[in-house]
């Protein structure tokens, strides 16, 4: 109890003495505190002691309230040059810990613009700049007072720890330098629990980091002592968000890595990426994470680092564009270590691989690799690049350039250094190298360990090449079997071979095996390869592929073009084997470089069994199909055999094809074959071979149809050989039946021998038959020798002019009638001549028993002989028909495909084809009797569209469709005419044309001709049968005068007519024409210019705008202006057949006296100007014009003339008509005072008035005729007629009443009644001077007609005569007129 009391009384008296003595320490410290900044250099120098650098601060300040002491700094530098800095900071003591434990123990520290600098030097240890002599990871070295000199001491100097605005420079020897912003640290220590936390800002030297964007954020933990690396674990996370590792930083990280310089990684990087680390004691290291890193490539920064890599050299990882992916590891120090990456994905020059899987270990057994898919064609480029491989190996890795897929690889390698591989292969591909084949779309199993491997297909597609074999690669849809290889230093030997192999492809089903034998040593000695091969089931054109390029060229190409890539044939069974060895060109012991190219050192032997086979045995010869054949090859020697085979419809048996190697280069052919079958094809043998050359293509439009039996042999060269071909064809033909398309021959009945031979051709060749008809013989022979030879088939018989006809459709040879003996040659030009021409077919004839009913002089009589030529030659372009009668008529005929071309047709003149397409018919004949040669010429019209065939049958329907298709190809492009012919004598009809010049050019229906002759000269031009008329214009146009008629009397003129001779004229018998001379000729007497348009139909015959002249009088339309046409003649038949006519149109005339005296008659009238418009109809042609018949009216207008006095001559009707209309006759029988009658006759101003002819034989004058002079006028209207010539007329004379008034009266009324008229005249002189009209009656016949006066003043007597004889005239019936006038007449004189 006692002790418990003294331990209490201790206990309070220690606590009293500590709390007094605390109280001392706290109220001392505020004492003291004010006084701090006063000690601030002993303090520095203090602190310099302390740390073991130097320490300079600005300001330093100490607040003390109660137990709380708080430190403030501003303005901390330590170091020389005031390296580690510190802009404010403020230190919490925890006076209490730090009196326990007898140090200072700070309860919180803050600093804020906190800055320093980190250096590594050249032996790779990293100090604070500040600190030179003492390094942040102690090497042993003896320091006054380690803890302080530690750095990381001033982390643990407090539980908690925060720094703001830090910012922590790093530089490494180089000078490169790399600013790490740390805007928050904040460091936690309890007990043995850490934990730091920090954001970053990473910028370059001299850029500021921008604001918010946080590039780094780290969080680590740890537990225990990091002095004891034992008893620590550590737990951290690290995230990177778009983080640009600068160059210096790249750089930096490049030191702190162990890799090569030339594995590194040069350039800016973009960085993200999340890490979290775990560590422990007892599972060592554990990293999980993801981590994106991509190249920076920007302008500014590309010049600085290509001049980086041009000083650095071409670094390994240039292509490197990009790397992301997960990685997981663990290391334990001392016992193993283990790195996974997963999903990483490679961008290596734009180079597209599958994400990577990879996993690598190592541990005591040794190092190995893992990974599920390497994709073969990218990391092979990788792999050159990052130059791995060395040696043969990486010489291999760039000679087959390997693609496709390594799949579920393991790679180890033991401690031994022993490697072994295993792997799933998809779809490899390698390139061929030193004799090993090219591989594409291998799949399946590979295996290797040390010097041997092996590779099991999986039985997909494969493709193989042998580039020393093959051209094309061997594709295979099915691949199984075992390939291996093996390596044998020692011996130099590396073996390459397979197991039996089951491929299964395009060429068909085959098994094979090889074996490649290659030096290890390079070019050490030659490599060899066998190869075997067995297929079933394949087709025939298989042998190009399995047929190797050591074989000779020519042979492979005879091989390849006779059994062609689409044979229908099959291969029934094959075998192929192939032993060689090959050297390298670029190998050095020259004596294996000249035995690998040896053919000695090359075999191949094929044997195949084929059946339904094509075989094109040479070339240009046909094919022969169907062959069931063998086919052997060894080495250079190839033969075919078979013992039946098709060559189109014949048979052809014991068939044998032999190429043989010739000394020197190519090889020898030779083919021999037993033939039988239609003849047809035997004619294809000769116009579709070789034979062709020298026969021509005379043959290709023949068609042969019978039997043949016979044999070919030929040999010819190959590939260049020195061997001079032959043929040899003989055939034997029997019931042949041969047609010749381009002449349109038919031969029947043909029997006989058809032999060819290369040195002789077609000679020995003799058949007979029937042609036309009749018997014919048939030969052929040559001339010429050599390549020079020309080839005739003679043809000698009898036929019908009738049956040439039916051959030649030469419309011409209807012209004879009759039978003769001919001789017909076709003859087949060398092929060396190149001639124009492929045969020519030549008919000759004395044309004895023919008859040639031509006009003279070109006919003849059946007893007469005359030499007739027909000539044809036969080309591709056409045939030329050339025609020879007599002496007076040549002929060529071009004809292309059956249709004319060209022709030229020569009379008494030389027959040449023109240039251009067309016909020439040109000459000089005595003679033309034109209505014979038109109704001989109808030949041509009668020709139908089917003309028969030479049996009198019609044609074939294909060769009938041939003339179809030609004709309507011409018909779109008609063959022009060019003429150029004279006559003596051109008959047409009646009338003669003498000495007739014809010249021009006709295309189809449009013709321009000129011709020239006495009787008329001019062109005639435009389309016959066209919508435009033809036009016709003569320089002059000489008729002959007309005969005067003399079967009816001159004073008779109406009398009745004979038939009108023109009544049945067909109308459209005429073309549409223009006509129009400039001189007409009738007779001597010259007409001048006339013109008029013709346009005939069916129902009519229009001369339209006819303008003329005839003595003075010119045809002009009626009306005027311009554009008046002029006069129009219609002719008119209706449907009754019944001709009427019509004219229209105006006759115009300036003196009519002069006109009257061109017709030899006396004038009756004179006058300026005369114009008569008339529209006259009259039932028939226009040759039936007659007065008696006209209808219609006539428009008198003569203007300043006179009426001459008659001598009272008598002429003709028409003259005597006319003087009844002499108003001078009249007036002087009025016996007035005319002042206007003078004693030449009467002058007048104007004749006018209108005059209609009724059809009937009557004249009616309806509208008075009036005569206006200068001081009187006449009228005259009533009745004329023709038929009787009697007249019923009124005329009105008014005169002057100054000088006629009293004398008008006496004649009405006595004396008393003049004296009377006379006295007033004088009174009333002025009113009275204005007219008087007078009017008479006249009647009687025109030989004597009589004049009464009827009445005075009677202006509208001849107006009120003419109306009623308008009224009167049908009615009064034809004798009205004139007992009318009768009676008048006795009245009138009774009163009188």
């Amino acid at each position: 109890m006692n002790l418990l009391r003294w331990f209490a009384r201790k206990f309070w008296l220690l606590s009293v003495s500590l709390v007094i003595a605390l109280a001392i320490l706290v109220q001392t410290g505020r004492l003291l505190s004010p006084q701090v900044e006063e000690y601030r250099p002993q303090i520095s120098r203090w602190l310099t002691g302390q740390l073991g650098v130097p320490v300079q601060m600005d300001r330093i300040s100490l607040r003390w309230e109660a137990l709380q002491v708080a430190l403030q700094l501003d303005g901390l530098r330590l170091g020389e040059n005031g390296e580690l800095r510190m802009g404010h900071g403020l230190f919490q003591l925890d006076l209490l810990s730090s009196l326990w434990n007898r140090e200072l123990v700070w309860k919180d520290l803050q600093m804020h613009a906190f800055a320093a600098g980190l250096s590594r030097n050249e032996q790779g240890e990293w100090r604070l700049d500040g600190f030179p002599d003492i390094s942040l990871k102690p090497d042993g070295r003896v320091v006054s007072n380690p803890k302080a000199a530690d750095p990381a001491r001033l982390f643990q100097l407090s539980p908690k720890v925060q720094i703001r605005d830090a910012a922590i420079t790093v530089r490494l020897p180089g000078e490169q330098l790399a600013e790490i912003n740390l805007p928050q640290i904040s460091l936690e220590n309890r007990g043995d629990f850490h934990r730091l936390t920090a954001r970053a800002f990473i910028a370059r030297e001299g850029e500021e980091h921008k604001a918010g964007t946080e590039t780094l954020r780290l969080v680590l933990e740890g537990r225990g002592n990091p002095r004891k690396k034992k008893h620590f674990s550590v737990r951290g996370y690290m995230q990177l968000n778009e983080l640009l590792l600068d160059r210096d930083i790249v750089s930096l990280l490049h030191q702190l890595t162990p890799l090569p310089d030339r594995f590194h990684w040069h350039g800016r990087k973009w960085a993200d990426g999340r890490l979290w680390l775990h560590s422990d004691r007892k599972s060592g290291y554990r990293l999980v994470g993801r981590v994106d890193l991509a190249q920076v490539a920007s302008l500014g920064d590309s010049q600085k680092e290509k001049g980086e890599q041009n000083l650095a050299g071409d670094h390994t990882m240039a292509p490197l564009r990009a790397l992301s992916g997960d990685i997981s590891g663990r290391w334990l120090p001392g016992e193993h270590w283990r790195l996974a990456l997963q999903s990483t994905e490679i961008d290596w020059q734009g180079l597209q691989m599958p994400p990577l899987n990879l996993q690598v270990s190592s541990d005591q057994q040794g190092v190995a690799l893992s990974a599920d898919v390497i994709d073969l064609a990218g990391w092979s480029d990788i792999l050159r690049r990052l130059d791995l491989l060395e040696g043969a190996a990486g010489d291999w890795l760039r000679a087959l350039e390997p693609t496709g897929q390594l799949r579920r690889l393991q790679l180890r390698k033991g401690a031994g250094g022993s490697m072994s591989l295993s792997a799933n292969l998809q779809n490899i591909g390698t390139q061929a190298y030193r004799g090993a084949p090219s591989i594409a779309g291998l799949s399946g199993y590979l295996e290797f360990a040390g010097s041997h491997g092996r590779v099991e297909l999986d039985g997909s597609s494969l493709q193989a090449g042998f580039p020393n074999l093959y051209q094309d690669t061997f594709s295979f849809e099915q691949a199984s079997g075992t390939l291996a290889w093996s390596l044998d230093r020692d011996q130099n030997e590396i073996s390459i071979f397979s197991g039996p192999l089951h491929l299964n492809g395009a060429v068909g089903d085959v098994q094979g095996q090889f074996l490649l034998s290659l030096p290890f040593r390079p070019h050490s000695r030659a490599a060899d390869l066998v190869l075997a091969l067995s297929l079933r089931d394949a087709e025939v054109g298989v042998q190009e592929q399995l047929v190797p390029t050591t074989v000779s060229e020519d042979l492979r190409q005879w091989l390849n073009e006779g059994l062609g890539a689409k044979n229908p044939g099959r291969v029934e069974t094959a075998a192929f084997i192939y032993r060689g060895s090959s050297y390298s060109k670029n190998g050095e012991e020259e004596s294996l470089r000249a035995l690998g190219t040896h053919n000695k050192r090359h075999t191949a032997q094929l044997a195949a069994e084929f059946a339904g086979a094509d075989l094109k045995y040479a070339d240009d010869w046909p094919g022969v199909k169907g062959v069931n054949g063998r086919l052997l090859l060894n080495d250079g020697n190839v033969s075919v055999s078979a013992n039946k085979a098709g060559l189109w419809g014949v048979d052809a048996r014991d068939i044998i094809v032999e190429v043989t190697p010739q000394p020197g280069n190519g090889s020898r052919l030779d083919v021999s074959a037993q033939l039988q079958g239609p003849a047809a094809d035997g004619l294809r043998l000769l116009r579709e071979s070789p034979l062709r050359a020298k026969l021509g293509s005379a043959f290709d439009d023949w068609q042969l149809s019978g039997d043949i039996r016979g044999y070919l042999n030929l040999t010819q060269p190959l590939g260049g050989a020195a061997v001079s071909p032959s043929h040899s064809v003989e055939l034997q033909l029997s019931r042949g039946d041969l047609q010749l398309q381009n002449l349109r021959l038919h031969a029947q009945a043909l029997t006989g021998d058809v032999v060819y031979d290369s040195d002789r051709g077609l000679t020995g060749t003799q058949l007979s038959g029937e042609l036309w008809g009749r018997p014919v013989k048939a030969s052929i022979r040559h001339f010429g020798e050599g390549v020079s030879q020309d080839t005739q088939v003679v043809l000698e018989g009898n036929a019908a002019t009738e049956s040439i006809y039916t051959w030649s459709r030469r419309p011409e040879l209807k012209w004879m009638d009759g039978d003769m003996d001919y001789r017909a040659l076709v003859t087949v030009p060398a092929k060396s001549k190149e001639a124009p021409y492929a045969a020519v077919f030549e008919l000759t004839s004395n044309l004895e028993g023919v008859a040639v009913n031509l006009p003279e002089p070109l006919g003849k009589s059946a007893e007469k002989k005359t030499n007739f030529v027909l000539r044809a030659p036969i080309g591709d372009q056409g045939s030329l028909f050339h025609l020879s009668y007599g002496e007076h008529l040549q002929g060529q005929f071009w004809l292309v495909e059956g249709a004319l071309e060209r022709a030229a047709i020569a009379l008494n003149a030389e027959a040449k084809l023109p240039e251009e397409r067309g016909l020439s018919v040109l000459g000089d004949i005595s003679s033309v009797d034109l209505p014979r040669w038109e109704s001989l010429l109808g030949v041509y019209r009668e020709e139908t569209a089917v003309s028969p065939g030479p049996s009198g049958q019609p044609e074939t329907e294909a060769l009938e469709q041939l003339r179809a298709n030609t004709a309507e190809a011409k018909a779109s492009s008609p063959l022009p005419i060019n003429l150029d012919l004279s006559t003596d004598n051109l008959q047409l009809g009646s009338a003669a044309i003498e000495h007739i010049h014809i010249a021009g050019r006709g295309v189809g229906s449009k013709w321009q001709l000129d011709f020239d002759s006495v009787m008329a000269a001019g062109k005639l031009s435009g389309t016959l049968g066209g919508k435009k008329p033809l036009s016709l214009k003569l320089a002059h146009l000489r008729l002959p005068e007309p005969e005067k008629e003399t079967s009816l009397p001159e004073e008779d003129p109406f009398a009745e007519e004979p038939a009108d001779p023109w009544a049945k004229f067909d109308f459209q018998s005429l073309p549409a024409i223009d006509f129009s001379t400039e001189s007409l000729r009738l007779g001597d007497e010259e007409l001048g210019r006339w013109s008029f348009d013709v346009r005939p139909s069916k129902e009519r015959l229009v001369l339209s705008d006819i303008r003329g002249g005839v003595r003075g009088l010119r045809l002009e339309g009626r009306g005027g202006g311009k554009k008046a046409l002029g006069a129009q003649l219609m002719w008119m038949r209706d449907a009754e057949g019944k001709n009427s006519s019509q004219f229209i149109g105006r006759l115009a005339a300036d003196d009519l006296a002069d006109i009257q005296r061109e017709m030899g008659h006396e004038p009756l009238i004179e006058s300026q100007s005369a114009a008569f418009d008339t529209a006259l109809r009259w039932d028939g042609s226009p040759a039936q014009v007659k007065g008696s018949l006209l209808s219609g009216d006539l428009k008198i207008d003569i203007r300043d003339g006179r009426f001459l006095r008659s001598t009272g001559t008598a002429g003709s009707t028409v003259l005597r008509l006319l003087s009844l209309f002499n108003f001078d006759t009249w007036a002087r029988r009025l016996r007035l005072d005319f002042s206007d009658l003078y004693k030449s006759g009467m002058a007048f101003d104007r004749v006018r008035g209108e005059v209609v002819f009724e059809g009937d034989g009557q004249l009616l004058i309806a509208v008075p005729i009036q005569v206006e002079g200068p001081t009187s006028e006449l009228q005259m209207a009533g009745r004329v007629n023709l038929l009787r010539e009697d007249l019923d007329l009124t005329l009105v004379a008014t005169l002057p009443v100054s000088n006629n008034l009293a004398l008008v009266a006496a004649l009405a009324g006595g004396l008393p009644a003049a004296a009377g008229v006379y006295l007033i005249s004088k009174a009333f002189k002025k009113q009275v001077k204005k007219m008087a009209s007078v009017s008479y009656r006249i009647s009687g016949e025109w030989a004597d007609p009589q004049m009464r006066f009827e009445r005075l003043f009677d202006g509208d007597g001849a107006e009120r005569q003419g109306a009623a004889s308008g009224a009167s005239g049908k009615e009064a019936g034809p004798d009205s007129g004139v007992a009318n006038a009768s009676r008048n007449s006795g009245t009138r004189e009774g009163g009188s």
